[in-house]
């Protein structure tokens, strides 16, 4: 564990320095079907938590793991319909991605036409009435409000081949995810993940939905479709590392009720409104503040059921914890393959 958790990594000397760009996405086109899961090896995408309970499904995928609420339910929240319909948590572990001595976008293929329904799914439990379990179906007509928000990040996952990166248009990895937030704050958070382990060689991001006690429980989805509940809120924390130095941050973005959004639509033509969230491809990288979101590990382990950090001492988990929520760490823009306010790929 660290010496000095969280302190600035003065005096890194990092060997790669380059111009950030990225490449055209190959005119290869994703397989209909998901692509066999090769090992991860190499990588560690869980290495610093402890989510997974009694009961609940792991599934690992090449570029992440992802971890569901069982059959068993235990998830507290008995009112939360089809507990298969989403995952409880993601985790991904990125590693730097040079080419030609460049931080490019790995030449990944065009994403499927359908996102993936992994295979062991077969067991999701239904309700009556129920008769279209594809998970694509019940986006179908809502994708434009509620993204599949991906939780391991596609690009990030083309690291680690562009088979693994078509994998993870598969619903273990996707929540829906209000669509301003998927395409603004949470992709330029995405883009810092990218940029750290550009820098540092590794860094880690674990995601996913919260449902809150007692809240109305809103969902997508038509009567003869798996109803998909809507978080209320989503957490992402990023971990990297410095030779003995851990450093962290935690970020909770609250996402507006489906009440709320219909409401504003049905007096402006349909239009789905930001909701206060600033679209990555026309706000520069750097004026994103995302002090507003900010949060500690405890409150995420409150929410969440994770134990991150298990290892450490109280001591060390306790100077964790008082980092997580300081600002945002400053990245050289050359890390960046490709920084908000710049054409991004698809």
């Amino acid at each position: 564990m660290p010496r000095c958790v969280g302190r600035a990594a003065a005096g890194l000397i990092v060997a790669i320095i380059s111009l950030a760009g990225f490449h055209e996405a190959s005119a290869e086109t994703c397989k209909a079907a998901a692509y066999p899961i090769k090992s991860n090896e190499g990588y560690e995408h869980d290495k610093w938590l402890r989510g997974q309970e009694a009961g609940d499904l792991k599934f690992e995928f090449q570029g992440f793991i992802s971890i569901y609420d069982g059959l068993d339910d235990d998830d507290s929240n008995a009112d939360l319909p089809n507990v298969l319909s989403q995952p409880e948590y993601v985790t991904q572990e990125i590693h730097r991605y040079v080419e030609g001595g460049m931080f490019l976008y790995p030449a990944g293929f065009s994403r499927p036409s359908k996102w993936y329904e992994f295979s062991k799914f077969t067991g999701t439990p239904t309700k009556t009435g129920v008769t279209t379990l594809k998970l694509d179906g019940s986006y179908t007509g809502e994708g434009t409000v509620w993204n599949r928000g991906h939780m391991a990040t596609r690009n990030l996952v083309n690291r680690v081949s562009s088979e693994a990166g078509c994998n993870s248009h598969d619903f273990a990895n996707a929540i829906p995810q209000y669509w301003s937030l998927n395409q603004g704050e949470w992709l330029a958070l995405e883009n810092y993940a990218g940029a750290l382990a550009n820098k540092y060689g590794t860094a880690w991001q674990i995601s996913g939905p919260i449902f809150l006690p007692d809240a109305e429980v809103e969902t997508i989805g038509q009567d003869s479709e798996v109803r998909i509940p809507i978080p209320h809120e989503v957490f992402k924390v990023i971990i990297f590392e410095v030779e003995d130095d851990i450093f962290v941050r935690a970020y909770l973005f609250q996402q507006p009720t489906y009440h709320q959004v219909k409401a504003i639509m049905s007096s402006n033509g349909d239009k789905p409104p930001l909701m206060g969230f600033h679209l990555c491809r026309t706000t520069d990288q750097e004026a994103y503040d995302f002090t507003p979101y900010a949060s500690t590990l405890s409150e995420i382990e409150r929410l969440t059921g994770i134990i991150f950090f298990p290892a450490a001492s109280a001591s060390e988990k306790s100077a964790l914890n008082d980092y997580s929520s300081r600002a945002i760490w400053k990245i050289d823009k050359q890390f960046f393959e490709k920084p908000c306010g710049e054409e991004q790929p698809e």
